[in-house]
């Protein structure tokens, strides 16, 4: 059966796919993919109302993998190429919280 999205949904989607192809591929440990999910979040599309949307659209996509792939980064400066106003603290707090929410998502219900 086909899964039949928002215009909402589809958009995160399109736009978190799109952000995070080379995520993936490369061990998504460049800061430019980890500022994608950032901004994105901010625009409204945030991982933790789309993630069942994007695991079935790709069934490779997992809490497990995904929190494992973020806990890689390390921010310790903004990149100078930024646009947009950014701090050291509003990523490392979007990064940890997002990460958390990914454990939490894995975690078995009888360890919660």
């Amino acid at each position: 059966m086909p899964i039949i999205l928002t215009p909402l949904q589809d958009k995160f989607l399109r736009a978190f796919f799109s952000a995070t192809k080379d995520f993936y591929l490369t061990g998504g440990t460049e800061i430019k993919d980890l500022l994608d999910l950032y901004f994105l979040d901010k625009a409204g599309y945030t991982i933790p109302e789309n993630f069942e949307a994007a695991k079935q659209k790709d069934g490779g996509l997992s809490a497990e993998t995904l929190a494992y792939t973020l806990n890689q980064f390390q921010v310790r400066e903004v990149p100078p190429f930024m646009l947009k106003p950014l701090t050291v603290d509003n990523l490392s707090f979007y990064l940890e919280a997002t990460i958390s929410w990914l454990i939490q998502q894995s975690t078995p219900p009888a360890f919660k």
